[in-house]
């Protein structure tokens, strides 16, 4: 007798990284969700939440899930960071570099700050 395979369906390595990623940023949503229903005030789950936003496209609720974060813990230099990234994508541009200089205030080595800072910088010298 012979076993019945399962269909494989093939994807293209970008369609089945963001098919991964989407999985990914659910799973990580539902523990968020968990963690926020037994103390809504947990700094990562907020963060995580926030950063799941911004990730979506939606930058007001990252924004405000951010927010909360830091008001939970302000040592977080990630939580400045994807803050500033948030607000940039909202075109406030100001608002992004303090939060950006925040995160560099916190870990002055942090890469990632650097370089969102320099963009910011950078498109106002081309303007």
């Amino acid at each position: 007798m012979r076993a019945s395979k399962t269909p494989i369906v093939k994807l293209s390595i970008p369609k089945a990284l963001r098919k991964a990623e989407a999985y990914i940023q659910n799973h990580r949503l539902v523990q968020c969700e968990k963690i926020l229903t037994a103390d809504p005030h947990q700094p990562d789950a907020l963060y995580m939440s926030g950063k799941i936003a911004h990730l979506a496209g939606q930058n007001e609720l990252a924004v405000e899930l951010l927010n909360h974060a830091i008001r939970s813990n302000d040592r977080n230099h990630f939580y400045f960071n994807d803050l500033g990234l948030a607000l940039y994508s909202l075109g406030q541009r100001d608002a992004a570099m303090q939060h950006y200089q925040q995160a560099l205030a916190l870990k002055p080595g942090y890469a990632a700050a650097h370089n969102n800072l320099a963009i910011v910088f950078q498109e106002y010298w081309s303007q």
